[in-house]
């Protein structure tokens, strides 16, 4: 092992150093091109970034809605609305495949509003707190499954898993501090005070879902 190590280090250098000049060029390929696709499409970047950590960060926190509000329940009815928010993901899945685009940005209003209304008039109950919870994961859902469409249309089929995946990873390091940042706001301010954040960003998605078309229409000229 001695022997084949001091050959490798001494014999291989320049094959060694080719390699790593052909991996250095094709990351730095790789990170122009997905630099320029982000300045194509900034807000639907931004717009799949958010879907991502809002998932994450819902995922981890929704139980808290009982807890804030000394809403009883049993472990049988946590695991019950975990199934329906499992339910409710599919059933967003499906209807943005079945319906039309305005059909379900219509139901996208509709949905931000009646999330918004019952965070603002919410009731203690454990079946309004169930509501309000799938009805969460769905808007998330729909809008990840709407800004990857246009990110696949956007992006050349040999980047187009680099660029998901890039995204994915700056996500999933910056939840190192968005957790605390949610956890922080949980325990000061409640759980609903996250969904103030997410109605916010709803606010904002819509309005790059308003320009989605003429973006897509510019790039692909």
């Amino acid at each position: 092992m001695m022997i084949t190590t001091i050959f490798g280090l001494f014999f291989l250098d320049d094959l060694k150093g080719e390699k790593k000049t052909i991996k250095a060029n094709s990351f730095i390929s790789d990170a122009r091109e997905m630099l320029s696709i982000f300045v194509k499409v900034p807000y639907i970047s931004l717009c799949f970034y958010f879907s991502l950590i809002f998932f994450n960060i819902f995922s981890q926190y929704w139980q808290w809605i009982f807890k804030d509000y000394d809403i009883n329940v049993t472990y049988f009815y946590l695991g019950m609305t975990f199934s329906l928010i499992l339910l409710s993901q599919l059933l967003a899945s499906f209807l943005f495949t079945k319906l039309s685009e305005g059909v379900n940005f219509i139901l996208l209003l509709f949905l931000s509003a009646a999330t918004i209304f019952t965070v603002a008039f919410f009731e203690p109950k454990k079946e309004i707190a169930v509501i309000l919870v799938c009805m969460i994961f769905y808007l998330i859902k729909y809008t990840y499954l709407r800004v990857e469409v246009v990110l696949h249309d956007s992006i050349s089929d040999n980047l187009r898993a680099t660029y998901e995946s890039f995204l994915s990873t700056v996500g999933r390091m910056s939840l190192l501090v968005f957790f605390y940042l949610s956890a922080y706001m949980v325990s000061m301010f409640g759980f609903l005070s996250l969904v103030y954040i997410l109605g916010i960003y709803l606010f904002i998605y819509l309005f790059a879902v308003f320009f989605l078309e003429e973006t897509l229409k510019k790039i692909s000229v």
